[in-house]
Order: C-alpha cells, then structure tokens, then sequence
C-alpha cells in the first residue's frame, strides 16, 4: 500500500517483538518518514496497517512505556527540554508524546537529534527504538 501511494520502502521485517520495522530507519536512499508525501501514505494505508497490528500485550507495553520514559528523561537531560514522556492510548498501546514534536521546535531529522538518540539508546541499552524517535501511525511521533 505504502509503495502504491509513492513510497518506495521494503517489506517489514517482523523483528522488534510485535512491532513492524520497514528497513534501516533512515540514511541515504531510505523514505523521508517525517515528510507530507509519508504522512499522507500513512492515512491512505491506516486500515491495512491497522489491521496488520498484533493483539496488544499489556505487559510488553509497560516494559515499552518504561523504557521510553527512560529516554524522554535522556532527551530532556542532552537538550530537548521540551521533549514529552509516552503515554498509553486508548488501544492500550504506547504513543509517544501527545503534541507534534514540530509544535515544540524538536526536529527529528536533524544530526543533532539523531545524535542524542543514539546517545541516549546506547546509554540505556535500548535496541530499534525506531527512526527519530518515532513509532508511526498512532504512535505520536507526528
């Protein structure tokens, strides 16, 4: 769906316990997942990414709600004041955020971004935790 709406991007990978990876999570030739043409990809394909979701696991979203609350902490403390503790939406799965991260002056595509991300996964240990610190649709990574 994702390619038929203009987006050139492999099939998912399946790894990430439940959750769906669509390649490197960004680098040169990878989708701009941050532009208008993604975000409108998104919408188009919401049902079928949608029903492709797995059943929620309670216990596996508090392990991820921790841990993402461990790195809003470590964006907070290397620059991103501003940058917002995960909640659980009402599916019952973890949504980061609850405001556009553009609202708030963060720009997830920028070097220095990327650069406390993978300084903050490094320091807690924390694998795929996803291209700018995003989740996707529904995840609050606008």
């Amino acid at each position: 769906c994702m390619r038929d709406n203009g987006i050139d991007m492999d099939d998912p990978t399946g790894e990430g316990g439940g959750r769906r990876f669509f390649g490197g999570g960004g680098g040169p030739g990878a989708p701009d997942r941050f532009g208008e043409d993604f975000r409108v990809a998104q919408q188009a394909c919401g049902p079928i990414l949608e029903a492709a979701r797995p059943e929620v696991d309670p216990e596996l979203e508090q392990e991820r709600l921790e841990e993402q609350l461990l790195m809003a902490q470590c964006f907070r403390d290397n620059g991103y004041p501003e940058y917002p503790d995960p909640t659980i939406a009402s599916d019952g799965r973890v949504q980061r955020g609850g405001q556009a991260f553009a609202e708030l002056g963060i720009d997830r595509r920028s070097e220095a971004f990327q650069g406390v991300r993978q300084t903050c996964a490094d320091q807690l240990g924390i694998e795929n935790f996803g291209p700018g610190g995003g989740l996707g649709p529904g995840g609050g990574g606008n």
